[in-house]
């Protein structure tokens, strides 16, 4: 049977449905609870919107049949749906009541002889909306009653405020909507958006959201909940909301942000301790698969902007991939000193010169690009150490070197790395190439490369180089040895490849047997000049050697010749020829103290040819 009007409430569209029922309640001199049990149902099934109790609620208020009691709000388990968005209880405001003070004096002055003229607004249980967009004022707590036979029974909390009103009116402060709210507040009222990343979430978890992330990015990582006021907390979500409105286009300069503020310790590069609460809720206090797109665009962008690889998690879930190294991370994984590294991955242009003065932790670079020189300088070695892994003797390491067989991958010899840097893949190489046509030894006349060299007049550069080049038919292995020296090959092989071209000149001994002299008399006309000489290298023993050309030579025969020659050739005997010659005032061409052996111009002849018999 309907109650007397006079008993009922005036229905508000924008009053919650417990509200209306606890006015009723009031308005019949009992309690929110009692009333309804009186009446055939329970004060619960109108919180948790069940529909059989709210239709009885509305037609024993006079409530045409079809017409919602307010804001429709129905409980879906742990969650509640106030029309079409969902909240969680946690994000609505149950103990503490929260009211917008100028609203109730608008609502006593309106019915001022009323005792229950005033309602509740269904926003206000959202605990998220913490200003009346109306009033443009904070919204206070009325009261704060935790006795659960108490808790929605609206009229029956805020009926001890009247008296207060003033009082309560003076806590409330004035401002404008955060821009959170004014987005919450369009959500509510079915308002349509304008393409909001935050519109993939449920009204609830866009709203904490954005208040978790206006926290950090106010406050700082290690904010405490616990420490923060309402007001606070009404300015970090409009902080929040401006970030994340855009999704990753915002939120991603905001984890930058973050990740640039965090300190130089390894630790601190970790995630956790990078995003510090935000990480926290989202990956310990709260398993709300809600959150997961938010999740998803954090692990993204840590997995893109950190240096996290396989073994390490990100909200429980393990990294595959991974795409960014640090030179500290780099260094731990490839066993290499990270003072090396950063010099080596400098010096080939994966760390620029502006990133030199930073700490390991924060020179970062793709792990694609700096992998395949990671790896190369986890194996490199020093020369000396190349002496020791190919058993090279000295000084055959440098020569091999300077001739471009022994190539290291990065150079050194500068201030920033001071010795070359060679990669044992290569060093592998070059030692499988010497020994690719090798055969276990059968010849023991074969010689080491050193001692060959030795036999052959050679360096040992060119018998590398004409192993290299399959120029020697035999190249065997000394089982005993190791590397280099193992190497055997045969001297006589070596040589035809080995001499070099002749240098088209006489040595001097050949000049002694061509002229019929001794070496001293050679030797005097090298030195003052008489006799052209040159120097040229042996082609047999590569040394250097003194040579005359058979032009100067034959030069010389034909414009001087020697009192021996003479003699030869006139058939007069060397001393009277002398006698004869010194008769006809004819001198000796080169001073005795210059040449031991007397030698005469044949142009200074050619007036006595006729009494020499020259013809």
């Amino acid at each position: 049977m309907p109650l007397h009007p006079k008993l009922t409430p005036e229905l508000h569209p924008d009053e919650s449905p417990m509200s209306f029922c606890s006015r009723a309640a009031f308005l019949n001199g009992r309690s929110a609870r009692d009333f309804c049990l009186d009446m055939g149902f329970t004060f619960q099934e109108i919180i948790d919107g069940v529909q059989s109790a709210q239709d009885s609620l509305a037609r024993l208020c006079n409530i045409p049949e079809g017409t919602d009691l307010g804001t429709p709000i129905r409980r879906d388990g742990r969650t509640y749906w106030i029309g079409a968005n969902k909240f969680t209880r946690a994000t609505l405001s149950r103990q503490t009541l929260f009211v917008c003070p100028h609203c109730l004096a608008d609502d006593i002055s309106r019915s001022p002889n009323v005792p229950a003229a005033i309602y509740g607004r269904t926003r206000w249980l959202v605990s998220s909306l913490r200003t009346c967009a109306v009033h443009e004022a904070s919204l206070v707590p009325a009261c704060n009653d935790e006795r659960p036979s108490r808790i929605h029974d609206f009229t029956m909390l805020v009926a001890p405020t009247g008296a207060n009103l003033a009082q309560i009116t003076r806590a409330s402060s004035h401002r404008n909507c955060s821009p959170l709210e004014e987005y919450l507040m369009a959500r509510l009222e079915n308002r349509p958006g304008e393409g909001n990343w935050l519109d993939r979430f449920p009204a609830y978890a866009a709203a904490r959201i954005c208040e978790i992330v206006g926290a950090v990015s106010e406050f700082g990582v290690r904010f405490h909940s616990a420490e923060l006021t309402p007001n606070a907390w009404w300015h970090a979500g409009g902080l929040g909301y401006e970030i994340v409105r855009a999704g990753p286009e915002g939120i991603g300069p905001f984890l930058c942000g973050l990740q640039s503020q965090s300190s130089g310790s390894p630790k601190a590069w970790a995630p956790r301790m990078m995003y510090g609460r935000l990480y926290e809720w989202l990956a310990h206090e709260s398993e709300d698969s809600s959150y997961d797109p938010l999740r998803h665009l954090i692990r993204e962008h840590a997995i893109d902007t950190l240096p996290l690889g396989p073994g390490e998690e990100i909200f429980g879930i393990p990294v595959e991939t991974r795409k960014l190294h640090s030179l500290r991370s780099a260094s731990e994984e490839y066993a290499v000193h990270p003072k090396r590294l950063r010099k080596i991955l400098h010096e080939v242009g994966v760390i620029a010169d502006d990133a030199m003065s930073l700490t390991d932790e924060r020179i970062m670079f793709p792990a694609s690009e700096g992998g395949q020189y990671i790896a190369r300088a986890s194996q490199s070695m020093s020369m000396a150490a190349v002496r020791d892994y190919l058993n090279f003797p000295r000084p055959i390491d440098r020569s091999l070197f300077e001739a471009g067989i022994l190539v290291p991958w990065v150079r050194g010899g500068n201030e920033t790395l001071h010795h070359h840097a060679f990669a044992k893949t290569d060093l592998d190489d070059l030692m499988q190439r010497l020994m690719k046509d090798a055969l276990p030894n059968d010849q023991p006349a074969l010689q080491d490369i050193p001692a060959a060299a030795r036999r052959a007049n050679c360096s040992q550069v060119e018998i590398v180089q004409l192993i290299l080049d399959r120029k020697l038919k035999t190249v065997r292995l000394l089982p005993e040895e190791r590397g280099y020296l193992s190497l055997l090959v045969n001297v006589e092989e070596v040589k035809p490849h080995v001499r070099l071209e002749g240098h088209g000149g006489l040595s001097l001994r050949q000049v002694e047997r061509e002229m019929h002299l001794s070496s001293a008399v050679v030797k005097g006309l090298l030195v003052h000049g008489h006799l052209p000489s040159q120097t040229a290298v042996n082609p047999i023993n590569r040394c250097p050697q003194t040579i005359v050309k058979r032009t100067d030579l034959e030069q010389f025969i034909g414009d001087f010749s020697s009192l021996h020659t003479l003699s030869r050739e006139t058939g007069i005997h060397h001393v009277r020829l002398n006698r004869l010659l010194r008769e006809y005032k004819i001198r000796p061409a080169f001073p005795a103290q210059d040449v031991p052996a007397t030698f005469f111009r044949r142009k200074d002849l050619q007036r006595i040819s006729e009494a020499l018999g020259l013809g």
